[in-house]
């Protein structure tokens, strides 16, 4: 299960945005603590320590032996009036998000639901019976944890909370008519049932099309007018809580080291000195540094300073006893499988939307990797493309974000030496996307990195085990999907 740290500020945001939408009102019951364990992949004191809060808040009730009873009343011009504001702050990256979920989660569902059988069918159908928001994000919950993926589950709750469909019922704001979703809800499921993927295809997108249109046009009239410089901006906050800075601070330091302005050095600032460009604290920084130093980027050298491991150097194995390390190496794989079956659309838009000099640019930077023998540095250079030039914002934070996570993975293999499976396919790679950006092949130059993260994928998984990080925890945890499988909602 995820830390209780990481996750007790999520759930407790998540429950003060359902009192101010009225999802939940006063007078009543909030869903059982192993309900709410479930839902959120937590341990029980984590879920008691949110209702701790939320009654010592005064938002609710808790008696020994009766269920949480929500207490905090406002008066409906009050509701209204933080919907309006949640949504009014996001409006300008409403449309472009529920464009990267269509492009994101659609090939992800048609896997997901390439893996059903016919109980989960019968589990599915009852989603499509009473389809209100709820159940809508729970039939989509449902296909996806198919692919036993935590980090692809992580994502869509982003998403969803960012475009708040979570915290609304239909007492509150009427998104869409339940008789449209559920025969539209049915006919994806008839389709799938079928194994008519190309029209299971055109089902999911003319089904999400008509809900996010029927969401905008129902939001649209409560709309205030909020500055652009104060609209909020989509976080894919993989993390949670306090190791969200150290993690991703790593991140930084080792995308700095290896790529950016570090590069080539022998050691890195003083920690006053990162403390002040980061805008982080000192003890935030040496935190970070030990655990770049278990990672093996970087070794403290007592009257020297810190001492950095560049591309290509060879390391010692980085400890595997730190949660935190095989934790980022799981979500490095993690990344992978949500590339496997989203990559090929993204890479093509990113690579669509350069001109020509942009091309020749990333041309002559694969034709340097050739060169200089540096071919697994490939991937990376698509994911920063994407990440700076992909047409919709929320495609550019997503592959932001699996940047950072490759960047965990590569100490492991500097540590080993070579590894032929990935190591050759990505020479392959590199000198085929020279060829066809030459000749203004896009789509094969998105195909060709789908084949490469086809074979990266087992490559990973198998380079992980040989180090014990086994496949069981690459996966969601059984008690996650069993929540996504019995759709349990809000029964107290």
């Amino acid at each position: 299960m995820e830390s209780g740290q990481v996750f007790a500020g999520f759930i407790y945001e998540y429950f003060l945005r359902c009192f101010q939408f009225q999802r939940y009102r006063c007078g009543d019951i909030l869903p059982a603590v192993n309900t709410i364990c479930k839902k959120f992949n937590v341990a029980d004191q984590t879920v008691k320590s949110v209702l701790k809060q939320l009654r010592e808040e005064g938002y609710i009730s808790m008696q020994r032996g009766r269920p949480a009873r929500v207490i905090f009343q406002q008066t409906e011009k009050q509701s209204n009036s933080n919907i309006r504001q949640f949504f009014s702050e996001r409006w300008n990256a409403f449309s472009d998000l529920c464009q990267t979920v269509e492009v994101v989660f659609q090939p992800l569902m048609i896997e997901s639901f390439r893996r059903l059988d016919e109980r989960d069918y019968d589990i599915l159908f009852p989603f499509t019976e009473q389809a209100d928001i709820e159940n809508l994000i729970h039939f989509y919950c449902f296909v996806l944890q198919k692919m036993k993926n935590p980090l692809i589950m992580n994502l869509f709750w982003e998403c969803f909370l960012f475009l708040g469909f979570p915290y609304i019922s239909d007492r509150t704001l009427e998104y869409y008519s339940a008789e449209i979703a559920q025969k539209r809800l049915q006919a994806i499921v008839r389709t799938a049932q079928a194994r008519d993927w190309q029209h299971l295809h055109e089902c999911l997108s003319a089904f999400w099309r008509e809900f996010v249109e029927s969401a905008k046009n129902s939001i649209e009239p409560y709309l205030l007018p909020i500055p652009a410089d104060q609209q909020i901006s989509f976080v894919w906050r993989i993390y949670r809580g306090r190791p969200q800075i150290c993690y991703n601070l790593s991140t930084r330091i080792m995308y700095e080291i290896y790529l950016g302005r570090y590069r080539g050095q022998l050691f890195l600032p003083s920690y006053e000195k990162m403390a002040k460009e980061y805008n982080v604290s000192v003890n935030t920084v040496r935190r970070t540094i030990r655990l770049l130093t278990q990672l093996r980027v970087t070794l403290p050298i007592n009257g020297k300073g810190i001492r950095i491991f560049s591309l290509g150097d060879r390391t010692e194995q980085p400890d595997l006893t730190v949660p935190a390390i095989v934790r980022n190496l799981a979500l490095f794989y993690q990344s992978f499988e949500l590339l496997l079956y989203s990559c090929e659309d993204i890479v093509l838009r990113t690579l669509s939307s350069l001109d020509q000099e942009e091309k020749n640019k990333l041309i002559n930077q694969l034709k340097d990797y050739v060169n200089a023998g540096n071919c697994e540095l490939t991937p990376w250079c698509i994911f920063i493309s994407a990440a700076m030039r992909a047409p919709l914002q929320g495609f550019r934070e997503i592959y932001a974000n699996i940047y950072g996570l490759a960047l965990w993975g590569y100490p492991l293999k500097t540590s080993q030496g070579r590894y032929p499976p990935v190591d050759d396919k990505a020479v392959w790679l590199t000198k085929s996307l020279i060829q066809y950006l030459t000749a203004d092949d896009l789509e094969d130059c998105a195909a060709a990195f789908k084949d490469f993260v086809s074979i990266a994928l087992p490559s990973i998984e198998k380079y992980l085990s040989l180090f014990g990080i086994e496949h069981a925890k690459l996966q969601m945890s059984p008690s996650a999907r069993l929540y996504y499988q019995t759709g349990i909602l809000a029964d107290p």
